[in-house]
């Protein structure tokens, strides 16, 4: 009886153990092959390629496959017409999570500016102007003026407002001063009657004389003059002087 017993507690054992293995084999199937399928199947997704398409059109196909789109810069491109996406980032074909952000470049088209009026302008104004715009391609060509005091813009080959690309050839004409313009000499030190001697030379008259007490120079000598020697001026300018007393 008892042996009886004993074969029949075996046989419950086998019985149990067998059922237990197979139920860890489930548990291990489940777990390492069919979840990570079911899984992987429902929270990979892959990106698509919106390269070349509008940003409404973009944004509605990466929405459409669980994703987000997180960020949209802009830059000007020569080849893309505006509002159509330049690169985006995962790039399409990317197999991601669900819910990834995709950021995208969309193109602003063909870089454009407006001619800025420079016309009466310093010439070192308008050359920073023209750099700070981005246009560096300038010819300058100089011309005498009678109207236009010397370095400054005359006349510019492309009238302000007009758009312009930024290879497009800038021509700027400056003035170089009057044709007829003199330029006064140096009359320090020199007598009155020296001074205006010299003067008459360069079709210059002296003009107001004031005079000033000076330990440096004797006398009756010119210690100033205002236009200052160098300067341009038209014939006939008066060249006022101090004369030391």
């Amino acid at each position: 009886m008892k042996k009886i017993l004993q074969q029949k507690a075996t046989q419950y054992l086998l019985v149990i153990s067998g059922f237990l293995s197979v139920f860890v084999l489930l548990v291990f199937l489940l777990d390492s092959i069919i979840l990570p399928l079911v899984v992987s199947k429902n929270d990979i997704i892959v990106v698509p390629n919106v390269e070349n398409l509008n940003s409404e059109e973009a944004k509605e196909a990466i929405l459409k496959s669980g994703l987000i789109v997180q960020g949209i810069s802009e830059q000007f491109n020569d080849k893309i017409p505006a509002g159509v996406v330049i690169t985006q980032l995962p790039f399409g074909g990317t197999k991601v999570k669900e819910g990834r952000r995709v950021y995208l470049t969309v193109s602003k088209g063909k870089e454009t500016l407006r001619m800025p009026f420079l016309v009466g302008k310093p010439i070192r104004d308008a050359r920073v102007e023209l750099i700070r715009l981005g246009l560096s391609n300038a010819t300058e060509r100089y011309e005498f003026s009678e109207s236009v005091t010397e370095n400054y813009v005359i006349a510019q080959n492309f009238p302000s407002g007009q758009i312009i690309n930024p290879l497009d050839p800038i021509a700027l004409v400056i003035s170089k001063g009057s044709s007829t313009a003199l330029v006064v000499p140096s009359i320090i030190d020199l007598s009155r009657e020296d001074a205006e001697n010299l003067l008459k030379q360069f079709d210059l008259i002296i003009g107001d004389i004031t005079f000033q007490r000076n330990e440096t120079y004797d006398p009756g000598y010119i210690i100033q003059q205002q236009p200052t020697a160098g300067t341009k001026v038209a014939p006939n300018t008066k060249i006022n002087v101090v004369i030391s007393e």
